[in-house]
């Protein structure tokens, strides 16, 4: 389909959260890209309208277009750098802490990949309420010695949650590379598209416009696989960065949860301690049942004949 506004209005009507269209979506964008400006247009003034639960979706789009797209020039990331303050504020402004959460996720990501320059990044990290990342770079560039301890605790993106983690390691078992029938497809691509030599044997316009069709067709299923392992590429490096950050995020609450032992363990010590002294302090106490017993109660005073006596 060609590119329009009105093609783009429709297509960002249809968009959802998953990650089959928005991937659909990007591709289809980065091969228009000489429409970027039209296309940022459309989506900013799309994202504006948007319900807030579905602002993220276009940032999410975004992002994969950035990512994918800077590969194949700058038109995008240009025309994204003008609206992006504008649309980031938008989202804050609706935004609970959740979509704050994935927003921060997402201009980390933008600063860890080098999508934009660290200060337009800073920007955009303040304007999203986000002042920790402005501080960073600055600490890092004053210290002589980095403190590998701290390196080695911190996860350089915030750790996902676990159902997050395990979506995007499922969205990868029906990756490119899995497709098999598509790569059995491919191998058994006939000789005479893969080889000049045999361009001798067309002997005739018939023969070689059959065969201009067998090469066109065979260039198409080629390229879409191509895009589509770039893209699980794309996938597999986020993935790696996710595993990561969730690794040194379990390590984090590892020793979080290593000092709440230690410490009620101490708490139990210090309570067993005291029901040990209690029952040594009770044993030491006197029988009372094996007092005397009165029929009045107490034993009676002695009299003063028993006392000269």
């Amino acid at each position: 389909m060609s590119f329009s506004p009105s093609s783009l209005e429709k297509k960002l009507a249809d968009l959802t959260s998953s990650q089959q269209s928005v991937q659909t979506l990007s591709l289809w964008l980065i091969h228009h890209r000489k429409h970027a400006k039209a296309a940022v247009e459309v989506w900013h003034k799309e994202l504006e309208k948007a319900h807030l639960t579905r602002k993220l979706t276009f940032m999410y789009l975004a992002n994969d277009v950035l990512q994918n797209g800077k590969r194949k020039g700058p038109e995008y990331n240009k025309e994204f750098h003008a609206v992006l303050q504008e649309a980031v504020g938008n989202v804050i402004s609706v935004a609970d802490a959740k979509m704050r959460q994935s927003m921060d996720r997402i201009l980390h990501i933008w600063r860890e990949r080098g999508v934009f320059e660290n200060d337009f990044v800073d920007n955009l990290q303040a304007k999203a309420g986000d002042d920790t990342a402005i501080v960073e770079p600055k600490k890092k560039k004053r210290r002589k010695e980095p403190d590998a301890s701290a390196a080695a605790t911190t996860p350089t993106l915030p750790a996902p949650g676990s159902e997050e983690l395990l979506q995007h390691l499922k969205e990868l078992e029906s990756a490119a590379s899995s497709d098999d029938a598509l790569r059995m497809q491919i191998a058994s691509l006939p000789e005479d598209v893969q080889d000049t030599s045999l361009l001798q044997s067309v002997d005739n316009q018939a023969k070689g416009e059959a065969l201009m069709q067998r090469v066109e067709e065979a260039i198409a299923m080629l390229k879409n696989y191509n895009v589509r392992l770039d893209t699980e590429l794309q996938q597999r490096e986020k993935t790696i960065g996710l595993l990561q950050a969730y690794t040194q995020g379990q390590e984090i609450e590892h020793e979080r949860v290593q000092a709440s032992l230690e410490d009620y363990k101490q708490r139990l010590n210090r309570i067993v301690e005291v029901q040990q002294q209690l029952r040594s302090h009770l044993a030491n106490l006197p029988d009372m049942s094996q007092l005397p017993q009165y029929a009045s109660g107490l034993a009676p005073l002695p009299s003063a004949h028993d006392l000269f006596s």
